[in-house]
Parts: structure tokens; sequence; C-alpha cells
């Protein structure tokens, strides 16, 4: 996926080792990336990508560090492909609960 390729450069990996996507409603898809309730059914795909991320452009306290992790997860909507919700974590998503899982780039 390009999104995914595009958002992994920004975020500080330009390789990610691996990946993986599976499609489901936004709702779902949130809860199982990070656990947040978002009340939306719309038709996503929750992309998991495993490199070393820190998302610079995200809002945050004053003075505080930017967040950092190996997992990225972004949830896509599916009619237009933009980034409906973006988080990094050391947690890789259980993307079975979502449905069939696609792996895209595995090194």
């Amino acid at each position: 996926m390009r999104v995914a390729l595009r958002v992994a450069a920004q975020s500080g990996d330009r390789n990610p080792s691996l990946i993986q996507y599976a499609a489901g409603p936004r709702d779902l898809a949130n809860e199982v990336a990070s656990g947040d309730i978002v009340p939306d059914s719309t038709w996503c795909y929750l992309v998991a990508e495993r490199g070393t991320f820190v998302l610079n452009n995200v809002s945050r306290p004053p003075d505080a560090k930017p967040p950092t992790g190996t997992v990225l997860t972004l949830v896509i909507n599916a009619k237009t492909a933009a980034v409906m919700d973006l988080g990094v974590s050391d947690r890789y998503p259980h993307l079975k609960r979502l449905g069939r899982v696609t792996t895209d780039l595995r090194h």
C-alpha cells in the first residue's frame, strides 16, 4: 500500500519490515488497534507496520517528547484512502479480529 509506505517514511522508517492489513468497520478497527472507542462504522482498512517510528507531527503537550514505537497502526478509509486514525506503540494488533489478514510486505 502506497499510503502505508508514505506514512511510515513520514514517521521515520522508510523500510518497515512488515506491513499487514485487514478490513472492517472503523469502530472495530480502532478497538483492535488501540482499544479506543470511535463511534463510526465507515468501512476501513486497519494497517499494521513493524519498524522504528516517531510521530513528530501529532499534537502533544509542550515539552513532551513525540510518541515512539515499533508498531505503526493506520485506519484508512476504504473508499477515499484517507488516513482516519494513526497510532504508534510496541504492541502488534490482532488483525484477525477484523477478518482475513493480507501481508503486503515482509522483509
